[in-house]
């Protein structure tokens, strides 16, 4: 550096967001970014929204410069909202991923609530960037290795708007928003394997959480389902998963229905079938055409079962609802024999403050009549405004014997 003169680069702000650096690198956020690097050669940028930077030190800023400030009278307000928050850029080699995970990097910031944000880059780049909301809750080791060993750490600054505070619970729900309710991994370093192997009440599980939904917090109302379960009743998981509900219940002595690698690793092969097919057709193909709700037949497939209930477990709470339209006409093709009770346990999700009455309108849509018996259990918070239930009843058996003309047979 001559003459103690610092070199300038220039930056323009693009009509994308970005933050472009026109003789390095670019840098994509999804808001409005100052970024004040840690390069002493490198002049500190500041967009017209925010608080100029002062010797290498963040400006304090006054309390009628920023929308957050002031009060929010109306909706407009509200959609009008922002603040600027500071925020640390690390830029890491993908080969040293490895080490920052080792100290701990990934451990403190869920720990320590720091919520990094990564943003996602070709995944060819030899690099992987990190967006850390609060460096000052790192450890004072792990802030010296980023310091030491990081491509790349930034000092940035971020317009945070209405939209930005709500986007954390869109995430959320996106992230296992599939068919199977799979989680978007990334990998980061090691051997590629997301297979592993856990213990919850003494059963064994084994997860591969790349293909498949697991979700420990369910742990009591897999408790409370297998409380209801009389030992000789017979269970059916239509969306089963890796088979949970069936391994409590098979546990507890049930006939239960469904999952393979977990059935041999809790030792229940006698007591568990597992099939691979869509719930509907399961239904009619299986249990339906085996007239499993006969009160007469005792065995299936080399099983057998005396009980005088079938448990039908929907644990799919998206779209269960709509699903319970199997249950109309379903013992239609058994004629004077008595019937076993048909107990559904389907599982949904509701935002609504009224959510009695919303289920009970799925419910009667999906049925073709209205339920005089039913009890819905609070199963778990979701969202600040998004709940999970369970919804108990006995199907009847004029709904059972229905068929599809609506003749009760």
């Amino acid at each position: 550096m001559a003459n103690g003169n610092k070199r300038k680069r220039k930056y323009t702000k693009t009509q994308t967001k970005k933050i472009k650096l026109n003789d390095t690198i670019n840098y994509e956020f999804d808001s409005d970014v100052a970024i004040e690097t840690n390069d002493r050669n490198t002049e500190k940028v500041v967009p017209d929204k925010l608080e100029k930077v002062e010797n290498n030190r963040i400006g304090t800023r006054s309390k009628d410069k920023f929308e957050e400030d002031k009060k929010l009278m109306t909706v407009e307000d509200l959609d009008n909202y922002k603040r600027v928050e500071e925020r640390t850029m690390i830029v890491i080699n993908k080969k040293k991923i490895a080490t920052f995970s080792d100290q701990g990097l990934f451990k403190s910031t869920v720990k320590s609530k720091i919520n990094t944000m990564y943003n996602r880059k070709d995944d060819k780049s030899d690099t992987r960037t990190y967006i850390l909301e609060k460096w000052e809750l790192l450890p004072e080791s792990l802030r010296q290795l980023i310091i030491d060993e990081a491509d790349e750490y930034t000092r940035v600054y971020q317009t945070i708007n209405y939209h930005d505070l709500t986007a954390g619970y869109e995430f959320c729900f996106r992230s296992t928003n599939t068919s199977k309710r799979t989680m978007d991994i990334e990998h980061l370093a090691g051997e590629k394997n997301y297979v592993a192997r856990l213990i919850e009440n003494g059963m064994n599980f084994q997860i591969d959480f790349a293909n498949v939904y697991w979700n420990s917090r369910l742990i009591q109302e897999r408790n409370r389902i297998r409380d209801l379960l009389d030992s000789d009743d017979l269970l059916v998981d239509m969306f089963a998963g890796v088979g949970p509900f069936a391994i409590y219940a098979a546990k507890k002595g049930c006939r239960a229905r469904y999952m393979e690698i977990n059935v041999r690793l809790n030792k229940v092969q006698d007591r568990v079938k597992v099939y691979n097919k869509d719930a509907r057709d399961f239904i009619s193909k299986v249990v339906q055409e085996n007239k499993l709700l006969d009160m007469t037949v005792k065995t299936f497939d080399k099983m057998e079962f005396k009980g005088e209930k079938v448990h039908f477990i929907m644990n799919l709470p998206r779209i269960a609802l709509e699903f319970l339209d199997v249950f109309v006409g379903l013992a239609s093709n058994i004629k004077d024999n008595p019937l076993r009770k048909c107990m559904v346990h389907c599982y949904c999700f509701s935002a609504q403050k009224e959510y009695e009455e919303e289920i009970d309108d799925r419910m009667t849509r999906a049925l073709g009549v209205k339920l005089k018996r039913y009890k819905i259990t609070k199963v778990r918070n979701v969202a600040p405004s998004k709940q999970m239930y369970c919804v108990e009843f006995e199907c009847p058996e004029e709904i059972l014997r229905l068929n599809k003309y609506g003749i009760i047979k």
